[in-house]
């Protein structure tokens, strides 16, 4: 086994097409470079809060760039590396320190090999960042964006290709072991990621997928039913920001009031999910529509002839159809499929159907970019399939964040699977094993009735009403003291388990959450920089002092609230009534008020008119839009004024 260097863990960088979400953020990133001969050490300052801009400036490239001129959208990523955090965490586990010598031979690279009980991982909290750049020229700012960086080690071989370099490597004798020790053939194989070692990792993780089967415990009768699909039709609602038709709207930049998605009209909607930039609808005969940004396969269908070899080939065997991204349209790979609920999340679109079976289309990305869903395919999945680790398992929930999911199967158990970075799925795991949770692991929870997931933090709620955390929770977004920077493995909420009213529903953003609770009031955590926690101006930066509340605390302003949303960095609620009510950072008009500005407490948003007799039954926010399924009160399909 090989022994690893130090290790240092930190939030990942955000999707490329959401980064430069605010304008005139002042960004300040340095970091100081590694010593030849030493193992790397980080250093790195924190930034100011932005500074937001008095006016907004159009993209002279982006007004002079038809959409049908927009160059091929291959996103990379660039990343900077946030400051350093001084809580360590340590690990009763056998380390190794890597050391590259001075005098280094021509031949290879020489591996000096030590071993020590003990390895500290440090958590760093992320207040700088510096832009990423995108093939998509996408003018949207971002007030927050975090970033990756390790420990490098100077001897460190990395296998790109099949080429491998020739690696000498000394072992040095440490304390006595009853565990048998590698050879110097088999250490160097490992190092340097042969084609046997590769080859034996793969098929681990093929053994792995094999695994995964119910685990009904002895004498347990508990079970969590498939849900079931509502049959009550209504119509969608938008607001916000249009850049990538997320609105499903032509010729309009923003939708700086509630608007009816007319493009929808010739489907029967009986719910919606918003993603970071794209949308699906689920129809009430089970099958879903999509449309917003399509640039990983998110929407499951084909929008414009695919590069990839495997893409390709897919569209020419199912003979399907190339719709444009901004049309609402059916997804594929679904036929014959009856779908009870969809779910969107940064880069990927999930379905469950009434069978319990998992649909997955788009990717799952890290730090290196495109990861994929499988160990060793990192491709993007352009259409609905079905996801083939969890065919022996009945789900029934599924909860998406950026790159991670949930699933909760029929006998309450949860497992996750995507990026660990920021240490989003609740466990631990080492850089040389980066991509095992691609493999979906269960986490050891039981009983769990409902899942919520945030940017890179989670909620599950169980038969007892009792709600556990895991994830990140550098701004207290996980209602935790900061000093808990991870919270790993989940464990149960030491706050809204005992003020004894029961959570009915979360919602998480980027880094703050909301919980309604079974009363209609509404709590909130964790970020303040722009308001999201609607706790008023108190609750913002001031000098030598971030903005952020770890402890739940009530929204004073708030109450009779039925249903809750967050996006990145703002917030939405619906009362009784049916009365929408919005606070946070207000770029792109998504608030409502016809303002770019932030709000820092809930205010009523204006000319509801249209839906004076009218129900909100769903609410569902992306980065900067938000959509809402309206019905009639008497529950049948509504007739909508589509010339108002």
């Amino acid at each position: 086994m090989v022994k690893r260097a130090k290790q240092q863990v930190t939030e990942p960088t955000t999707d490329t097409r959401r980064s430069d979400r605010i304008k005139g953020r002042t960004v300040t990133d340095q970091a100081s470079s590694t010593n030849a001969t030493a193992a790397a050490s980080v250093k790195s300052t924190t930034s100011s809060r932005p500074i937001r801009q008095a006016s907004r400036k159009k993209s002279p490239q982006k007004t002079a760039t038809s959409k049908s001129d927009r160059p091929r959208r291959n996103v990379t990523t660039a990343r900077s590396t946030p400051a350093a955090s001084n809580t360590p965490h340590k690990r009763k586990r056998k380390s190794t320190s890597v050391v590259n010598p001075a005098n280094q031979p021509a031949g290879g690279t020489n591996i000096e090999r030590r071993t020590s009980k003990k390895v500290k991982f440090v958590l760093i909290d992320p207040t700088t960042s510096e832009s990423s750049t995108s093939s998509r020229n996408a003018d949207l700012n971002q007030p927050y964006t975090a970033t990756v960086q390790e420990s490098q080690v100077a001897s460190s071989v990395v296998i790109q290709e099949t080429t491998i370099p020739q690696v000498t490597t000394t072992i040095i004798p440490a304390m006595k072991s009853s565990k048998k020790r590698l050879t110097a053939a088999e250490d160097s194989e490992l190092l340097t990621g042969s084609t046997s070692s590769r080859r034996s990792r793969k098929r681990a993780v093929e053994e792995d997928y094999k695994l995964l089967k119910p685990k009904r415990r002895k004498g347990d009768t508990f079970t969590v039913p498939i849900p079931t699909r509502s049959q009550q039709i209504g119509q969608v609602y938008v607001i916000g920001s249009n850049e990538f038709s997320q609105c499903g709207m032509e010729g309009i930049e923003n939708s700086k009031k509630l608007e009816y998605i007319k493009t929808l009209e010739e489907f029967k909607i009986v719910d919606v999910s918003a993603g970071s930039l794209h949308n699906a609808a689920l129809t009430v005969d089970g099958k879903i529509v999509t449309w917003g940004i399509n640039d990983h396969g998110t929407l499951g269908r084909f929008t414009e002839t695919p590069r990839s070899a495997e893409a390709k080939a897919i569209l020419e065997a199912g003979n399907y159809n190339i719709i444009d991204e901004g049309k609402p349209a059916y997804a594929e790979g679904l036929d014959n499929v009856s779908i009870v609920k969809v779910v969107c999340g940064g880069n990927a679109t999930f379905a469950i159907s009434d069978q319990g079976h998992l649909y997955a289309t788009g990717t799952f990305k890290g730090k290196d970019g495109i990861i994929g869903f499988s160990y060793d395919k990192r491709i993007e999945q352009p259409i609905f399939t079905r996801y083939s680790s969890f065919e022996n398992l009945t789900i029934v929930d599924i909860a998406v964040g950026v790159d991670h999911a949930l699933a909760l199967t029929t006998e309450g158990d949860v497992y996750a699977w995507g990026s660990n970075e920021a240490y989003r799925l609740g466990k631990k795991l080492s850089e040389r094993r980066s991509l095992k949770p691609l493999v979906p692991f269960n986490l050891g929870l039981k009983h769990i009735v409902r899942l919520y997931a945030g940017s890179y933090h989670n909620f599950a709620i169980d038969d007892n009403d009792k709600v556990w955390v895991f994830g990140f929770n550098n701004m207290g977004q996980c209602g935790l003291d900061t000093s808990k920077q991870a919270i790993i493995p989940p464990e149960r909420h030491s706050f809204l388990n005992k003020i004894g009213i029961k959570v009915e529903e979360f919602a998480a953003g980027e880094h703050h959450t909301l919980a309604r609770m079974q009363n209609g009031q509404v709590y909130s955590f964790g970020r303040s920089d722009y308001g999201q926690l609607g706790l008023g101006n108190s609750v913002l930066p001031t000098k030598g002092s971030k903005a952020r509340i770890s402890t739940p605390t009530v929204i004073p302003s708030l109450s009779s609230i039925k249903s809750i949303g967050t996006g990145d960095h703002f917030s939405m609620a619906v009362d009784a009534v049916n009365k929408i009510y919005a606070w946070g950072f207000g770029e792109y008009f998504v608030l409502g008020n016809r303002k770019e500005e932030e709000v820092t407490s809930p205010f009523r948003m204006p000319d509801l008119n249209e839906l004076e007799g009218k129900d909100i039954v769903r609410i569902s926010c992306g980065s900067a839009h938000v959509l809402f399924l309206i019905v009639a009160t008497d529950g049948e399909a509504m007739d909508v004024d589509t010339n108002n």
